[in-house]
C-alpha cells in the first residue's frame, strides 16, 4: 500500500509512496481525523510518483480541496504542510493551497520541496 501514516501528539505524517492515487489522498485526509485531530500534518510525498495520465487534474484537486475542507472545517490553528520531489507535483501542490484558500479552509496549508523547511514552518508556534 502506498500510504502510510506516522502520528505522534501534535504531527501527522502521511506518507505516500509509490504511484500516488486520489483514493490515497482522500484516505490521508480521513486519517487525519481518526481519534485526536493533531495540530500539524506532513503530506511526505518525496517518494511519490503521479500517474501518467490522471485525468481532469484541476478538477480532481478542487473536490479533494471541498471535501479536506468540509472535513477540517474546525482546525482553525491547524497547519498542513506539502512535501513534494518534482516541479509537476510543486505545481499542482500549489494548485491545492490555491483551492484550500478559495475554500476558506480553517487550516493553513503551505507547499515545500525541502523536508528542513517544512518542519520548521508547522512547528513555528507565530500566527499566519
Amino acid at each position: 500500500m502506498p500510504v502510510r501514516f506516522q502520528r505522534s501528539e501534535n504531527l501527522l505524517s502521511i506518507i505516500l509512496e509509490g504511484k500516488m492515487t486520489v483514493e490515497d489522498m482522500y484516505a490521508g485526509v480521513d486519517a487525519i481525523y481518526v481519534g485526536d485531530v493533531p495540530k500539524m500534518v506532513l503530506w511526505h510525498m518525496l517518494g511519490a510518483t503521479i500517474p501518467d495520465q490522471v485525468g481532469d487534474t484541476s478538477n480532481q484537486l478542487r473536490l479533494f480541496s471541498e471535501y479536506a475542507t468540509k472535513k477540517g472545517k474546525n482546525r482553525s490553528d491547524g497547519r498542513v504542510a506539502l512535501l513534494v520531489p518534482t516541479e509537476v507535483q510543486y505545481g499542482l501542490a500549489r494548485m491545492s493551497t490555491t483551492f484550500a484558500e478559495l475554500n476558506d479552509a480553517a487550516y493553513n496549508m503551505v507547499a515545500f520541496r525541502e523536508e528542513s523547511e517544512a518542519l520548521a514552518w508547522l512547528n513555528d508556534n507565530k500566527s499566519d
